[in-house]
C-alpha cells in the first residue's frame, strides 16, 4: 500500500459507493421489502454524509445499525444460514461497511465484498442481460482498484479503464482453458442444496419414484405450524400441499395449470375446527400448505376445486399466514370432468398395475410358497 494517499478523495468514495450499490442492486428483487428499505436508507445516508461529514455515524451508531441489520435478517428468514438469509446478510454487511469508509483499507474490503456479492447474483438468475450488467460492474470495480494503487492519480479515468479491459481480454484464453480442462460436476454449483430440489424443501411439480424417500431423509424445515388451541390428534395431522392428478405410468404431474376458483369449494364440518398459523419457508412453488382441509384461502392466495391453496407468484421468501381447518368434513361430489381426469390411465400401464385389488398367484404345493 505504499503510495496510497493518506486521505481519500471524495470522488473516489462516491465511486466506491456507486459500484457497491451496482453490485447489490439486482438483489433488491429477491430481498424482503424491509431489508430493501434498510439498504436504501443506509445508501442515501452514506451519500449525504460524503458531503456533510458531521452526519457520518460513529462507532456506537454503527454497532447499533449492525445489530439492527442482523436482527432484521433473522426475523425475515428465521435463520442466518442458507441462500436467501446468507445473501441478505452479505448485502446488509456490505452496506454497513460503506458507512465506515474512512481509510484506503476500507476500499479494499468493500471492493472484495462487492466481487462476492456479484457472484451471488447467479444463485438466482443466469440471464444474459444480468451477466452483461454484472460484467460491467466487475470492470468498474477492477478499474477502481487499479486507480487507488497508482502513485499519482490518473489524468483521465479512461487510463485505468483501458488497462482493465486489456487485462480482461488477456484473461479470456485462460478462462476458456480452465472451462475446458477443469473437472466439472453434472449441475451448476449454485443449484446444489439450495432448497429447490424435490428432496429438500418439498415436492416438485413432478414426482417420480425415489423423490419421496429423498424428501424424508432431508432435515430441512418445510414450515412451522403454531396452533392457538389444542393440537389435532396425530392421525388427523395430514397436511395438504400439491395435489397431483396425471401420470404417464412412471411420473406424476399436472397437465393442466392450477387455477384458483373465485369461490372456495363447499365444505361442511362434522367435527372440531382448528385455528393455527403457518410460517412457510421459501420453496419456489406456488402452493401453500394447510391442515386438511382448509376452510378458506388466506389473503393473497386462492383455493382450487381440490382444496389446494395457490398463490399468484412463487414463494421465494418465508411467508406467514393464518388458517382455519376442519379435520372431519363433508365435501360436494366432484364434477364429471374431475372424475374422468382421475380415471385416465396411460397406455403403458398394465391391467395388473391399474387394479388396486391384491393379486394372488397359485403355486403347486411341491414348489413351496
Amino acid at each position: 500500500m505504499n503510495g496510497l494517499p493518506n486521505r481519500m478523495k471524495p470522488e473516489i468514495q462516491r465511486l466506491v459507493l456507486i459500484l457497491a450499490i451496482m453490485a447489490s442492486l439486482p438483489h433488491t428483487l429477491h430481498l424482503p421489502w424491509k431489508l430493501n428499505l434498510f439498504f436504501i436508507v443506509l445508501a442515501i445516508w452514506r451519500y449525504i454524509s460524503l458531503s456533510k461529514s458531521r452526519l457520518s455515524p460513529g462507532r456506537v451508531s454503527l454497532g447499533l445499525l449492525t445489530l439492527l441489520g442482523v436482527f432484521m435478517v433473522y426475523s425475515e428468514h428465521q435463520t442466518l444460514m442458507g441462500r436467501e438469509a446468507g445473501v441478505s446478510l452479505l448485502t446488509i454487511m456490505l452496506t454497513l461497511k460503506l458507512m465506515e469508509l474512512r481509510k484506503p483499507r476500507d476500499i479494499y474490503v468493500v471492493c472484495f465484498m462487492s466481487y462476492f456479492v456479484v457472484v451471488t447474483q447467479f444463485l438466482f438468475s443466469e440471464s444474459f442481460l444480468l451477466t452483461l450488467y454484472l460484467l460491467c460492474t466487475i470492470i468498474g470495480i477492477t478499474t477502481l482498484l487499479l486507480e487507488i494503487n497508482r502513485h499519482e492519480p490518473s489524468r483521465q479515468f479512461s487510463e485505468p479503464l483501458k488497462t482493465t479491459l486489456t487485462i480482461s481480454l488477456q484473461a479470456i484464453p485462460i478462462a476458456a482453458i480452465l472451462f475446458l480442462l477443469f473437472p466439472r460436476i453434472s449441475q451448476p454449483l449454485w443449484s446444489l442444496d439450495l432448497g429447490q430440489g424435490s428432496g429438500l424443501t418439498g415436492l416438485d411439480d413432478r414426482v417420480s419414484p425415489g423423490s419421496i424417500s429423498r424428501l424424508i431423509q432431508s432435515p430441512d424445515i418445510a414450515f412451522r405450524a403454531t396452533f392457538s388451541g389444542p393440537l389435532p390428534p396425530p392421525e388427523k395431522r395430514y397436511w395438504r400441499g400439491l395435489v397431483i392428478w396425471d401420470t404417464n405410468g412412471m411420473d406424476w404431474f399436472n397437465q393442466s395449470r392450477l387455477t384458483p376458483r373465485k369461490r372456495s369449494p363447499q365444505l361442511t364440518s362434522v367435527g372440531n375446527s382448528y385455528d393455527y398459523e403457518i410460517q412457510l419457508e421459501a420453496h419456489f412453488k406456488k402452493w401453500l400448505f394447510s391442515l386438511d382441509l382448509p376452510a378458506q384461502a388466506p389473503p393473497g392466495a386462492g383455493m382450487t376445486s381440490d382444496f389446494q391453496l395457490i398463490t399468484s407468484r412463487n414463494v421465494e421468501h418465508p411467508r406467514r399466514y393464518h388458517l382455519r381447518s376442519h379435520t372431519r368434513y363433508l365435501t360436494q361430489r366432484p364434477d364429471q370432468l374431475a372424475v374422468q381426469r382421475a380415471l385416465v390411465i396411460p397406455d403403458n400401464v398394465t391391467e395388473r398395475q391399474a387394479d388396486p385389488r391384491p393379486h394372488h398367484r397359485d403355486v403347486p404345493r411341491d414348489q413351496g410358497p
